[in-house]
């Protein structure tokens, strides 16, 4: 691994985009579904609005990990377009997130319509993520 070839501004950029795409993913499109289906309590959802700014800043971190992974393997693959990019985000995406998030339903009994609204979001940041990595 090569420190030098990693651009740590865009790993930072990959860990604000996570606010910016999980703004507009649950705050704009399936906040209702989503609230509905992870079935809380008025207070459990008050508690976690509480704890809001903790879980950002550590949601943020958990994908700045995420984008240092990421860059490694697209160094490693050497993904030099958005393409390529994009393809590697994906395939990394459908074997590790998809298929290990559907145990949430086989074995939680969470709803499927949660399971495929919190794995698409995964998705769209780690295409986001992709993307940046390749161009910065």
């Amino acid at each position: 691994m090569n420190f030098a070839e990693i651009n740590w501004l865009a790993i930072l950029l990959c860990g604000l985009v996570n606010l910016v795409v999980g703004f507009l993913w649950y705050g704009l499109l399936f906040s209702k579904p989503w609230v509905a289906l992870v079935n809380k309590s008025e207070e459990e959802l008050a508690a976690m609005e509480k704890s809001a700014p903790k879980s950002y800043l550590i949601s943020v971190f958990t994908t700045m990990l995420m984008a240092f992974v990421l860059v490694n393997v697209l160094i490693a693959v050497k993904a030099d377009s958005i393409g390529e990019g994009l393809f590697w985000g994906f395939l990394l995406w459908l074997g590790f997130e998809a298929m290990t998030r559907i145990e949430d339903v086989l074995f939680e009994k969470r709803p499927f319509k949660l399971y495929l609204i919190n794995t698409f979001f995964n998705l769209i940041l780690i295409l986001c993520m992709s993307i940046i990595l390749i161009l910065l």
